[in-house]
C-alpha cells in the first residue's frame, strides 16, 4: 500500500531566523484537502516530501532548512536537518516549489508520537512564504 499525508492547514512563515512547524497527517476535511491522502501507517518507508510555496515576497527561487518531527514541540525527531533546499519558480507568480527525495528512509513511530499518523515539517526559510502544500510520501511493504 501507498499514499500520502498532507498539511492540514495553510501556514504562514514570517521568520526567516526561527523554524516553525505544520501539521502533517491524513486529510478528511479542511483546506487544502486532498481525496486521494491516506493515514499515515505505524511503521513505513518515506519516499519524498513535495512542497508548494505561495505569497513568495522575494526572489521566487529561495531557499529553506526543514526537518521532520514526530511530536508538536520538536523533540522527537524523524529526519535530520536538510539545510539549503532550493526552489523553482512555479508557474503562477509569486510560487515556489520543490521535491526533496528521502531514499525510502524507513521509520516505524515511537510509542510516544503525540498523535498515531501524523508528524510535523519544521521549516526555516530565507524568504517571507505560505506553505501552500506540503504532502509526504510514504509506502507500506507489508
Amino acid at each position: 500500500m501507498q499514499g500520502f499525508i498532507t498539511n492540514t492547514t495553510q501556514t504562514s512563515l514570517t521568520s526567516t531566523s526561527t523554524f516553525a512547524s505544520t501539521l502533517l497527517a491524513e486529510q478528511t476535511s479542511g483546506t487544502p484537502s486532498d481525496a486521494r491522502s491516506r493515514a499515515l501507517p505505524q511503521a513505513c518507508d518515506f519516499a519524498q516530501l513535495d512542497l508548494v510555496f505561495s505569497a513568495v515576497a522575494g526572489i521566487p527561487t529561495f531557499r529553506f532548512d526543514c526537518y521532520l518531527t514526530w511530536d508538536s514541540a520538536g523533540d522527537d525527531p524523524l529526519t535530520a536537518k536538510i539545510e539549503g533546499v532550493a526552489t523553482t519558480a512555479a508557474g503562477t507568480s509569486n510560487n515556489a516549489h520543490t521535491v526533496i527525495s528521502l531514499d525510502r528512509l524507513f521509520a516505524t513511530a515511537p510509542s510516544g508520537q503525540t498523535t498515531a499518523g501524523k508528524v510535523y515539517l519544521w521549516i526555516m526559510p530565507t524568504e517571507a512564504v505560505v506553505v501552500e502544500k506540503a504532502r509526504l510520501h510514504w509506502h507500506d511493504n507489508s
